[in-house]
């Protein structure tokens, strides 16, 4: 019998092997997932394979969600999708090498994707510049 090929799409969720960070506790690590939401090849010849992801962490009605739910959508737990009720982390999207993927997951309805797509988009818009919290010290 022969193993089904996943071709990795927008929309598709994996488990991606992420690196150590510092500080540590900041940023997702480890074996982790996440929704590839473009992939570089796809728009011209980029320098190295990478997917452009946003990682995933589990909800658990924490309370920063609630207060930033254009930062961190949630999404539910849906056969061919993900597995358990998850919170996009909008904040963390990152350039991750193909090299990194761990296994398949599933792939978001569209209308999930769409609802991510828009808030990443969102994010994205040249804001009103902030002073950061450590320039001020």
């Amino acid at each position: 019998m022969q193993e089904e090929v996943i071709v990795p799409t927008p929309g598709s969720v994996f488990y991606f092997a992420f690196s150590k960070h510092v500080p540590p506790g900041h940023e997702q690590e480890g074996k982790r997932p996440a929704i590839i939401v473009s992939i570089p090849s796809d728009h011209g010849d980029p320098r190295f394979p990478v997917f452009i992801v946003l990682p995933l962490t589990t909800f658990k009605n924490q309370d920063w969600v609630g207060k930033s739910p254009n930062l961190y959508p949630v999404l539910i737990a849906a056969p061919n999708g993900i597995e358990r009720d998850s919170i996009v982390l909008l904040d963390q999207i990152k350039a991750v090498d193909v090299s990194r993927v761990e296994r398949y997951i599933g792939k978001l309805n569209q209308q999930d994707f769409d609802i991510v797509v828009g808030k990443l988009k969102a994010l994205l818009k040249r804001s009103k510049p902030r002073e950061l919290a450590s320039a001020k010290a």
